[in-house]
């Protein structure tokens, strides 16, 4: 037994350095790709990227190539050739693995540093995709990416840019010379093109610039207005015989355009030349006697024109009568005018009538004191009487209607005047008087002159005569009335974009006065605004307050005087400015 066990050791012993030495030139079951190198769990790798898929037959996505990995095991029961990665979690094939065993893991790669050259001659400039930007000079330019795995790539663009060559080419031409042909470019105003004539010593266009020029002729107008009989009409050597437009070659002008006056021919057989409305005269070089020696304005024919306004204005009115005949207040109105002229032949003025409508607000106040003294006969004999008011005032507020029909006349240099009848109608009114502390007393000279307390022989102010309101119903506020009007100022024209628009805007003054109203004092005015009628036995005596119109005039009055503006449609056309 003991020489069986002593040979087995030593059959054991000689086994030793044969299996060492196969096993030193024996690739480990589990090795990296095209080495002997063992892959062993914990070892850090990456993916090689030709590999698409996963032992277990899924595909491998893109962002497993550009990152590291680590060995989770090495081999197992159900894939005993596999390679099991930590983190994923899904089995690879030993040789789709490849270690990172050195510092730099972008040097462990397949790639590593990536370096590119780009080679390019352009004329112009040159787009790079690479950066997307636009390139106009000659130079080295770099642009650095990185691979999947994380890796530097850079390229290199080596560029030359060669530039066009360019000539500018300036032509002046006159508007009549259009359109303008220039290698095949038709051109129909002033402005710039380009034209490819061919190309230079390095392979680039050659482009010629042209910056057109247009010239304007000078254009002017005149428009005459001519009666029937008078034709035909001799005009610079041109006979016309009816309305119509033509044109006449003066010359040339400052840029060597054609200078060209243009006639407007109106015929007519009444008492106003056509379409009077429209017209529109300027001052330019023509006479239609065929003098050419200056300046002159076209015939000396009347016509008519329309003119409409808007305005407002307000100041200082008054539409009541009494102690101090005309107490002043406020008023403010808008007035919408319509007005037909006829103009004179040399053109210095307008002269026409003017209507329309104007509403309005009135408001005026006056106030006085009262004291008098005065003897009644009563039946308890002649009674002394003392009554007096401290104030007694009394306010009218009104919206009226008024309806001008006046003469205007508006003079070339810009002055203007109205003046005519004006009706005046209120629409609605309102009147108060107020009593400011009414007090009466009595005496019979028989008691010595002293006081009679006795309500029936002193009497009393009526309540609604305290405080009296009326809508007008009977006072002279409410009546139709006739004034006097009268405007004056001047009229400023109005520009837009450097030229007159035809309307203008009036700065003035006005004043109106009644002349005529509907109402009239029946009763001669006594100058008195207490009257007392005497007591009775069983009453006592009534004082009676009445209206301070009512007390000092016979006739009623109105007026006001303030300022005013207007905007005007179609005025300053009666004159000829464009």
């Amino acid at each position: 037994m003991f020489k069986v066990c002593a040979f087995l050791l030593l059959a054991a012993g000689a086994a030793q350095p044969i299996m060492a030495q196969d096993q030193a030139v024996k690739k480990p079951k589990h090795h990296y790709y095209n080495t002997v190198m063992a892959i062993k769990p914990g070892d850090s790798i990456y993916v090689h990227p030709d590999s698409l898929y996963y032992l277990t037959g899924e595909r491998i996505s893109k962002w497993v190539y550009s990152v590291p990995h680590q060995v989770q095991k090495v081999g197992g029961r159900r894939y005993p050739e596999g390679v099991l990665i930590k983190g994923i979690y899904s089995w690879v094939y030993p040789y789709t693995i490849n270690p990172i065993r050195i510092e730099d893991p972008c040097l462990a790669l397949p790639e590593g540093l990536v370096r590119t050259a780009v080679y390019d001659t352009v004329c112009g400039q040159y787009r790079w995709e690479a950066t997307n930007q636009v390139y106009t000079k000659t130079g080295e330019y770099i642009y650095k990416d990185t691979t999947i795995h994380g890796c530097d790539s850079i390229v290199t663009l080596y560029l030359v840019v060669n530039e066009p060559t360019y000539s500018d080419s300036v032509v002046t031409i006159c508007q009549a010379e259009l359109p303008y042909k220039w290698f095949g470019i038709e051109m129909t105003a002033a402005g710039d093109t380009s034209h490819i004539v061919g190309t230079n010593a390095a392979g680039c266009d050659s482009i010629v610039n042209l910056h057109l020029v247009v010239n304007k002729p000078t254009k002017q107008d005149t428009t005459v207005y001519l009666k029937k009989r008078k034709l035909p009409y001799l005009w610079r050597g041109i006979v016309m015989t009816e309305s119509g437009d033509t044109s006449y070659v003066l010359g040339t002008n400052a840029v060597g355009c054609d200078s060209i006056v243009t006639l407007h021919l109106h015929v007519y057989t009444g008492s106003k030349p056509l379409d009077p409305t429209q017209r529109v005269l300027t001052k330019i070089p023509f006479n239609p006697y065929e003098d050419d020696s200056g300046l002159g304005w076209t015939h000396d024919i009347p016509y008519e024109t329309n003119s409409y306004s808007i305005g407002v204005r307000g100041g200082f009115a008054s539409h009541m009568a009494g102690e101090n005949k005309m107490p002043l207040g406020l008023d403010a109105l808008v007035d919408f005018r319509y007005a037909h002229y006829w103009v004179d032949g040399g053109e210095k003025a307008a002269l026409g009538i003017m209507t329309g409508l104007s509403l309005g607000y009135v408001y005026a106040k006056q106030s006085t004191s009262v004291f008098d003294q005065f003897v009644a006969n009563t039946v308890d004999g002649d009674v002394n009487y003392t009554v007096s008011v401290d104030k007694v005032t009394e306010t009218t507020q009104q919206i009226q209607l008024e309806v001008p029909l006046m003469f205007s006349m508006a003079i070339s240099r810009g002055f203007f005047l109205n003046a005519g009848p004006k009706l005046i109608l209120p629409v609605y009114g309102q009147y108060r008087q107020q009593l400011t502390n009414p007090m009466i007393s009595a005496a019979l000279p028989e008691l010595d002159g002293n006081l009679i307390v006795n309500e029936v022989v002193t009497g009393k102010v009526p309540e609604e005569q305290l405080d009296y309101k009326s809508k007008l119903v009977d006072n002279p506020a409410k009546m139709l009335s006739l004034a006097l009007s009268a405007e004056l100022g001047y009229s400023f024209k109005l520009k837009k974009q450097g030229s007159y628009t035809g309307n203008t805007l009036d700065l003035g003054v006005y004043a109106d006065y009644s002349v005529y109203n509907m109402y009239k004092n029946t009763a001669t005015p006594t100058g008195k605004i207490v009257s007392l009628t005497p007591p009775l036995a069983s009453s006592a005596a009534i004082v009676n307050v009445q209206s301070i119109t009512n007390a000092f005039a016979r006739d009623f009055g109105f007026m006001d005087v303030g300022i005013k503006v207007t905007y005007n449609f179609n005025r300053h056309y009666y004159f000829g400015y464009k």
